[in-house]
């Protein structure tokens, strides 16, 4: 006669959990990628800030998948160098890439393009004086700092945010749904001593424009 061995129900429970657990174990896991729709990362950027107040970490504008292309895809500009500038070139995403240095210093002038509004006016203000140390503002207080200015027919807003050691000129110029920044960045004394030259430079830019 044969004996018959009883094994008890948890043992055998126990036992199948870990023969389920070897076998899921073993099978290869599939990368799983996600791709984001090119229509939706312009309200990704608009993300980047709400009510105009930004993270004190986000010194730079962030460049979004699919940013690059509509970059590339953006309208050229034309524009005058001034005296004492020198081009260091375009690239993808700047579309002027200038410098200026002096004997008391240095800036950096650039023009780049971006989808949509980035965040708002504010927003990207208070990044601007983010950069060189300066408090954030709100829409009240851009009288004391801001005026109306023209570029290629449309109509901007010139920033001029003085702090020390740097200093900052900027304009923030909407088009036809995307926004150009004009900035020039640096040295404070560098930057004022050349505030004749950006507007000079400001005047002359031309965008092409196919909307008109």
């Amino acid at each position: 006669m044969k004996k018959i061995v009883s094994i008890p129900r948890a043992r055998i429970l126990l036992f199948t959990g870990l023969a389920l657990l070897f076998f899921s174990s073993c099978k290869d896991e599939q990368p799983i990628t996600y791709q984001i729709p090119k229509e939706k990362h312009a309200a990704q950027v608009a993300s980047l800030s709400t009510r105009g107040n930004l993270p004190a970490d986000t010194n730079k504008m962030q460049v979004l998948p699919g940013m690059e292309e509509e970059a590339a895809a953006a309208p050229d500009i034309r524009f005058t160098l001034p005296e004492g500038w020198t081009d260091a070139g375009a690239t993808v995403m700047r579309k002027a890439n200038l410098r200026v240095s002096e004997e008391q210093g240095s800036a950096e002038i650039t023009a780049l393009i971006f989808p949509g509004d980035v965040g708002g006016r504010i927003a990207n203000i208070n990044r601007w004086r983010n950069q060189i140390g300066l408090d954030p503002v709100t829409p009240e207080d851009l009288p004391e700092f801001t005026e109306i200015c023209m570029i290629s027919g449309h109509r901007g807003l010139y920033i001029k945010l003085k702090s020390e050691p740097k200093s900052l000129l900027g304009v923030i110029l909407p088009f036809h749904g995307q926004t150009w920044f004009f900035k020039m960045i640096g040295d404070s004394e560098t930057v004022f001593a050349n505030e004749t030259a950006m507007k000079v430079f400001l005047d002359s830019v031309t965008i092409e424009d196919t909307h008109h």
